[in-house]
């Protein structure tokens, strides 16, 4: 069997395995109002609302390059700080 001939297998058996999913049952109805949570989606200012809704599971959104900079940093220090306290730990075992 060529190449042209395993591709052609290979999608006739993908056709027969997903004919079935070509009818399509409709989505069901849903109240919408129970699926949103509408107050983490208040306001109309899309930043604001990403950035409050980050904040509250503990992320901090950044809006410049700066921000990213000085945030990497500071993440940096902080690891290197509790990797030489490790460090240091282990030593004196």
């Amino acid at each position: 069997m060529n190449t042209s001939e395993s591709k052609n297998a290979i999608f006739a058996k993908i056709e027969t395995a997903t004919a079935a999913l070509k009818t399509r049952v409709p989505l069901p109805d849903y109240d919408v109002t129970i699926t949103h949570s509408l107050p983490k989606l208040e306001g109309s200012d899309l930043w604001e609302i990403f950035c409050r809704n980050f904040k509250s599971v503990n992320g901090k959104a950044m809006s410049s390059v700066d921000e990213l900079a000085a945030f990497d940093v500071s993440q940096l220090s902080a690891l290197e700080t509790q990797l030489q306290q490790q460090l240091l730990a282990r030593r004196s075992e």
